[in-house]
């Protein structure tokens, strides 16, 4: 570390990367961190903002104690109500994972938060250095930062915190190293910074009180020592704030911009936190909260965090200490006291599933700096004091680092919802005391015991340990889409509890969207009417149906025309072309099997494109029982001029659904041919005919009179 080369904050950076790295997990597990990679993904494939992809989980998550992620914008598409900035820094790893072969985008998304932890490690042993500590402590105060905090755990999830954690931690280090006479130019560093906070999450903008007195009063104190003296103090102080507002101004015309492109007002986020939580208040619940976060087993930031002890110490003995190391302490409680102020009025004050106060992530950096600085001012003390001071500071250290490893290492999902199970979250919504829950009162319920059982019963949740999330015939089924997709395509997924083992394998091209059977029952003025834009719909789902009455699959086959079903087993794929008015066939009914099935009425489009799909209505009637229509299906060819077969459609007569009900004597059929993008323009040929379940074909008669190849045929005109 003596070399100038080798500076403590590249090694810390190093040793956090490594660290963090070792217990990388590679999984999203919670719906926010979807949102977030969502946004990433969207950027990184498509130049889009949406998270449709979440859709289908947006109507079961309205009220609380969940929080929802989003909203649906006036267009229908479904938006993130998360910061952004963790997104944006995600889109150049996404873009790298898709471009390599082999690549994960999920896994490259969530190695952002590792970067932004290790570099805010280093911006801490920075700050520390600056501070006056020495090379070995301000190195050790990084790492105890990355290490023995929350910021180890949350390094793994694509949670917004550690985006804003580090941009707390450089606009703390722009305000203390304001060099006098450039109190401009550090002001709008501060700026940019705070920022960066409130792009990641909205709710660190209570922050920016707080850094603008602090940076007013550098601001001052710049002009005391006197090395600005044409200048008057409020003038410095003015000048500084005005810098302050400037680096500030571009993310707000940034986020006024992004928030008008969802939701078509600047100051709609998508995330409304007083119509969540307005409810659920009253005063006693605010502070039990506001005890909660800072207190409670449950989520106490001492509990999860024991370094935050070593700068309390540091309150005690501010009066001696001196004033640059004194001020970290006071930044660090005011800053904490404004956010426990803050949550305590939110209904979902703990965060969801997480470890520890999750929210109160982003002041971590400070209380880091400002244990190093208590501890750069215990080395003053005489001989006996100090050692006394460096072993307790030791094993305070030793001991967060043993904590915060078990929420690193541990699923705290697991540990979660085990309580979801017991309806032991429930009454967190509205704490009428701290009796309310024994989650705030009982240190049972402390995350790093039940760490500890998690990873007995399930094994550590890190990468070396974890099954691949992809497998085979989900890879089958993408192939199977990807041989057919089109620019205007887009993949309608029902599989939600296995969104994210879909997510990892997924790299097409096309949007991917989630839709709930609740949003395809509000019919053509739901969120799902956009879809009908597109030239082709793909239904992903699994054999585990959320939906018994199949409402989303039932939703496109009344409004597109099914092409294909394929099953890879647990997988099915079904393919559906959306084109534009139907023709009817100018030609009476045909009758098919002696007369046992008719074609009353048949509907066809006449022209497509290539690259489109034909579309087919056939009106069946019935003239035996439905018990002999078993197994019975029709068919669509597709020939060119030359009697070539282009494209094909079979299908059971019904789709499979049967005659419903039982002595119904007529259905409709709705069908369509994909055509591919390579066909050439011309007149091509359609030819519709029935099988039964051996393959023999029907007879086909019009008025009596057999039909050519027993089939009705007609033609069609494809353009480029």
């Amino acid at each position: 570390m003596r070399s100038a080369l080798v500076k403590p904050e590249i090694v810390v950076c190093a040793a956090a990367l490594v660290a963090c790295l070792a217990t990388f997990g590679g999984r999203l597990r919670s719906v926010d961190e979807i949102a977030v990679y969502g946004v990433a993904y969207s950027l990184a494939q498509r130049g889009a903002l949406d998270i449709d992809l979440l859709a289908s989980s947006a109507p079961g998550m309205r009220e609380p104690p969940f929080t929802g992620v989003g909203d649906f914008g006036p267009d229908g598409h479904f938006y993130s109500g998360k910061g952004v900035l963790p997104s944006i820094l995600a889109v150049p790893l996404v873009k790298l994972a898709l471009a390599a072969p082999g690549g994960d985008p999920v896994v490259a998304a969530l190695l952002v938060n590792v970067i932004l932890t290790a570099l805010t490690a280093a911006v801490v042993t920075r700050c520390l250095r600056e501070a006056g500590a020495p090379a070995w402590l301000a190195a050790t105060g990084g790492l105890v930062y990355a290490l023995g905090s929350m910021a180890w755990a949350y390094s793994k999830r694509l949670f917004t915190e550690p985006a804003a954690a580090l941009s707390v931690a450089l606009a703390w280090r722009w305000i203390m190293a304001m060099a006098p006479g450039r109190v401009g130019r550090a002001g709008l560093a501060v700026g940019l910074a705070l920022g960066g906070a409130v792009a990641a999450s909205y709710s660190n903008a209570v922050l920016l009180p707080m850094f603008a007195v602090l940076l007013a009063y550098r601001a001052l104190r710049s002009v005391a020592i006197g090395a600005v003296s044409s200048i008057s103090r409020a003038g410095q102080a003015g000048i500084a704030l005005g810098g302050l507002i400037a680096g500030l101004l571009p993310w707000v015309i940034g986020l006024s911009i992004y928030n008008a492109a969802r939701f078509g007002a600047p100051t709609q986020t998508g995330l409304s936190l007083l119509e969540w939580s307005a409810p659920y208040f009253s005063w006693p619940a605010a502070l039990t909260r506001m005890y909660a976060l800072l207190l409670s087993p449950y989520r106490g930031l001492l509990f999860y965090n024991p370094i935050v002890l070593l700068a309390v110490a540091g309150l005690v003995g501010a009066p001696w200490m001196q004033p640059r190391r004194r001020a970290p302490v006071f930044a660090a409680a005011a800053g904490t006291l404004i956010y426990l102020v803050f949550f305590s009025f939110w209904s979902m004050w703990w965060g969801g599933y997480n470890w520890g106060p999750r929210f109160l992530a982003p002041i971590l950096p400070l209380w880091a700096i400002a244990a190093g600085a208590t501890v750069t001012e215990a080395l003053r003390a005489p001989v006996i004091p100090r050692r006394l001071a460096l072993a307790a500071a030791a094993i305070v250290a030793c001991v967060s680092i043993g904590v915060s490893g078990v929420g690193a290492v541990s699923n705290t999902f697991i540990t979660e919802g085990d309580l979801a199970m017991r309806g032991m979250l429930g009454p967190l919504v509205k704490p009428e005391s701290l009796s309310a829950s024994p989650l705030l009162t009982d240190p049972a319920f402390f995350q790093a015991v039940s760490g500890w059982e998690a990873m007995r019963r399930h094994g550590p949740e890190v990468w070396w340990r974890m099954p691949s999330p992809v497998d085979v015939a989900l890879e089958q089924s993408l192939a199977d889409i990807s041989a057919r997709i089109t620019p205007d395509s887009a993949v309608v997924v029902v599989a939600p509890a296995r969104l994210e083992q879909v997510l990892h394998a997924y790299r097409l091209p096309a949007p991917l969207i989630g839709l709930a059977p609740d949003q395809m029952r509000q019919g053509d003025d739901g969120p799902a009417r956009w879809l009908l834009k597109r030239s082709r719909l793909f239904l992903l789902t699994d054999a585990a149906q959320t939906d018994p009455a199949n409402t989303t699959e039932q939703w496109l086959s009344a409004r597109a025309f099914r092409a294909r079903n394929e099953f890879f087993d647990p997988w099915r794929v079904a393919a559906f072309g959306v084109s534009g008015t139907l023709l009817p066939l100018a030609r009476g009914p045909v009758e098919f099997g002696g007369g046992r099935l008719r074609a009353a009425r048949v509907s066809v489009g006449s022209q497509t494109t290539a690259g489109g799909s034909v579309a087919l209505m056939v009106e069946w009637e019935r003239r035996v029982s439905s018990d002999d229509m078993a197994g019975l299906a029709w068919f669509a060819h597709l020939l060119d001029s030359g009697g070539n077969l282009v494209s094909q459609h079979d299908a059971l007569v019904g789709g499979g659904f049967g005659w419903q009900p039982a002595n119904a004597v007529s259905l409709t059929d709705r069908r369509g041919i994909l055509v591919p993008p390579t066909v050439m323009p011309g007149r091509y040929r359609v030819r519709i005919g029935v099988y039964g379940p051996d393959g023999t074909r029907y007879p086909a008669t019009l008025e009596g009179v057999p039909l050519p190849e027993n089939v009705i045929d007609f033609e069609i005109d494809i353009y480029p």
